[in-house]
């Protein structure tokens, strides 16, 4: 659904309203800075399974309900495009670089898969309840900035992490 009409009668932007339905998608994401993506509580999945062929996330402004990366052999790079999740970032397979901005998660970490920081900051910020990164995150997995904000309780449980930049609190 487009909307912001110009005075030829062009849409400027448009609309996805996802109503909590699925969307799973093997390409590229691009949307445009004025685009907005109605989740609700929607699960976003790529299951792009190309070898050698990285798949762009253009994010917009509008968060990200549940992310999800399954792909085996799949590779997704969000660029220098800052992305928000309202809920839990998941990487089951396949390698997922993280925006070279902010990567802003509103729910839990979970990684099988690869996550590559690409000299970025990732910032948990939940606000209630907990917020819990439950795989390792070191070695080639690590993260660059790493940023606990909100009031509720962050916890690596038995798994270790590790930063190349800052850790703030």
């Amino acid at each position: 659904l487009t909307y912001g009409a110009r005075q030829d009668g062009v849409a400027t932007s448009s609309i996805l309203t996802m109503n909590g339905s699925a969307l799973t998608l093997a390409g590229n994401w691009f949307a445009s800075s004025t685009s907005i993506y109605n989740t609700s509580s929607n699960t976003t999945t790529f299951n792009s399974t190309s070898t050698g062929q990285q798949k762009s996330i253009i994010a917009t402004s509008t968060p990200f309900a549940t992310l999800t990366f399954n792909g085996s052999g799949g590779s997704w790079t969000f660029g220098a495009s800052a992305a928000t999740t309202t809920g839990t970032l998941t990487i089951t397979a396949g390698t997922v670089t993280a925006p070279s901005t902010y990567l802003s998660l509103g729910g839990d970490l979970s990684r099988s898969g690869g996550f590559t920081h690409n000299s970025g900051t990732t910032t948990f910020y939940k606000t209630s309840a907990s917020q819990s990164i439950s795989s390792a995150m070191t070695n080639g997995n690590s993260f660059n900035n790493l940023e606990f904000k909100g009031a509720a309780t962050k916890s690596f449980g038995a798994n270790l992490a590790s930063t190349t930049g800052n850790f703030t609190v």
